[in-house]
C-alpha cells in the first residue's frame, strides 16, 4: 500500500520518474480526432487541391506562384547581391547607399532579410568614417603580413 501513495504525500515533489498523473492517458504522438479528420479530408482531396493551386499559378496568382516555386525549387537563401552602394567613404555616400537599399527593397530586387544584412555594412562604414580610417592608407602587404 505504501508504494501506491502519491509522491507528494511521501515528501517528494511531483511524480515519481516514469509516472505521470494519468498513466493510461493519450500515448505519445497520438493525434486528436480533429487532426485525423482534417488529414483524411486532405488525403482525399490532395490531387484536386494541387491542381487548383497550379492552375491559379498558371493564371497569374502571385501567392500560388510563390507556393509552387518554393515547392519546386525551395526558398532561395544566401544569394549574392548585385547592388552598387557606392564608395561609402562620405556621409553623403552613406545616405545614398541607404536610399539605394530602400529602393531595391521596394522594387523587389532584394528581400527584407538581405536589406537587414546590408545595414550593418553601412553602420560599419559609418564608424570607420567617424574614426577617420578611410583617410589613412593601409599597406596591403603589411596588412596581409607579406
Amino acid at each position: 500500500m505504501e508504494n501506491d501513495e502519491p509522491a507528494a504525500i511521501k515528501g517528494h515533489k511531483g511524480f515519481r520518474p516514469g509516472m505521470s498523473g494519468n498513466p493510461k492517458g493519450r500515448p505519445k504522438g497520438a493525434k486528436n480526432k480533429a487532426t485525423l479528420l482534417a488529414m483524411s479530408i486532405l488525403d482525399e482531396e490532395a490531387e484536386k487541391i494541387t491542381r487548383a493551386i497550379v492552375q491559379k499559378a498558371v493564371n497569374g496568382d502571385e501567392s500560388a506562384m510563390r507556393l509552387c516555386f518554393e515547392r519546386l525549387v525551395g526558398k532561395v537563401k544566401g544569394r549574392p547581391i548585385d547592388l552598387d552602394l557606392g564608395d561609402l567613404q562620405t556621409g553623403r555616400a552613406l545616405r545614398i547607399a541607404h536610399v539605394r537599399i530602400s529602393v531595391a527593397l521596394r522594387n523587389g530586387v532584394i528581400t527584407p532579410d538581405e536589406a537587414n544584412a546590408l545595414i550593418p555594412l553601412l553602420e560599419s562604414a559609418e564608424r570607420c568614417q567617424e574614426r577617420n580610417l578611410f583617410y589613412h592608407p593601409i599597406d596591403l602587404n603589411e596588412f596581409l603580413g607579406i
